[in-house]
């Protein structure tokens, strides 16, 4: 049955949130963590918690997910959140805050518990993340995820826009009124702008995630899950979050993240080029042709000055500091791309031995 879960959560997982496995945590880690909490918080069961623990059942069933794997427990604090604990797939802990409880509904509580179930059916604990830019759009793409695993573990979007709302405004029922339109319309206004400054948080504005569960309600798999009928394609759907996420998030990110690795290839051919110190006519037309006319004329400005071995350090440095803003802002992409655009450059150029001098460099 688990297998069936995790299949599930795979099938609807959002395409920026990519599958990778980090690390698998022992499990003795989650042993301590259950000893911590079983001594200062309350263990959801049958008996002493009927409601929560009835509320675990629906949702486990509905996600196809056994639930000897899941314990929750309950801590008093004032904040409103929950979380997943999870190292493996063999089992996960949900922590409550008795905050959130008393602010939603059992159906609300459902949503809210599948989404942190959806942290663990995804395997996100066995990601390691960061604080660069890279990770914040990693870790918006993933509440996007355990969100629809969210939707589905409640089965009805007006319940999971409304535990959404409760959570934005930390508001009950007793002074909200849930016109899902006008929520969702608050995206629409063109004085919204959060481009510049949401940029390095790790969750998506609770406006989006709402707006995007919206569109996933009305994708195949949704509604083949709910109603046996068919949907639009998730990638179309996943285009169109990216877009919204692109708008108030994560393209000034991407666009550093390109800017970045065009440096990383620009200061890596140019450190071929001038070995001895000079740029011949032929280097110059190469540095034109593949990075443009204008960067070619900065960097002849640039050298001009210099005495052959003042250019040979500056180009070497300039490199260096390219390689290490590229690290700092996307680890992953550099992790994965920084040899494949040395080793472009080194054929570009025959200079067989680029890849190990600029390792031995940095």
């Amino acid at each position: 049955m688990d297998n069936d879960s995790f299949g599930l959560a795979k099938s609807i997982r959002y395409q920026d949130d990519v599958e990778r496995v980090d690390w698998i945590g022992d499990e003795s880690l989650l042993d301590n963590i259950k000893l911590t909490l079983s001594l200062s918080s309350l263990k959801v069961t049958k008996d002493l918690t009927p409601e929560i623990y009835n509320a675990l059942c629906r949702v486990c069933d509905r996600l196809k997910l056994d639930l000897n794997l899941v314990e929750v427990f309950v801590s008093s604090s004032p904040d409103i959140q929950a979380g997943c604990i999870s190292v493996n797939t063999r089992g996960c802990i949900v922590t409550l805050n008795s905050s959130l409880l008393n602010l939603v509904s059992i159906d609300e509580l459902e949503f809210v518990i599948a989404h942190e179930l959806g942290h663990f059916l995804l395997q996100h604990g066995s990601k390691v993340l960061d604080t660069s830019p890279e990770s914040s759009i990693a870790q918006r793409a993933m509440e996007i995820s355990v969100d629809r695993v969210g939707v589905c573990g409640c089965k009805d979007l007006d319940t999971a826009i409304r535990a959404i709302m409760k959570l934005l405004s930390g508001l009950d029922e007793n002074f909200l009124r849930f016109d899902v339109q006008g929520f969702l319309s608050q995206l629409d206004h063109e004085s919204i702008n959060q481009g510049h400054h949401q940029n390095q948080s790790t969750h998506p504005s609770l406006l989006i995630r709402a707006k995007s569960l919206v569109r996933f309600v009305n994708s195949r798999p949704y509604q083949e899950l709910k109603n046996n009928t068919g949907g639009t394609e998730l990638t179309e759907v996943d285009a169109l979050i990216r877009k919204d996420l692109d708008h108030f998030n994560d393209k000034q990110i991407r666009d550093q993240e390109k800017i970045s690795k065009e440096q990383v290839g620009f200061w890596t051919l140019v450190f071929s080029l001038t070995k001895e110190g000079g740029l011949s006519k032929d280097s110059q037309d190469m540095i034109a042709q593949k990075f443009g006319e204008d960067k070619k004329n900065k960097l002849l400005k640039m050298l001009k000055s210099l005495s052959k071995s003042m250019a040979k350090k500056m180009v070497a440095e300039k490199l260096k500091d390219a390689i290490s803003h590229f690290r700092e802002i996307a680890p992953e992409k550099a992790k994965k791309e920084l040899n494949l655009i040395i080793n472009e450059i080194e054929k570009g150029t025959s200079d067989k031995d680029l890849l190990s001098q600029i390792q031995r460099m940095i």
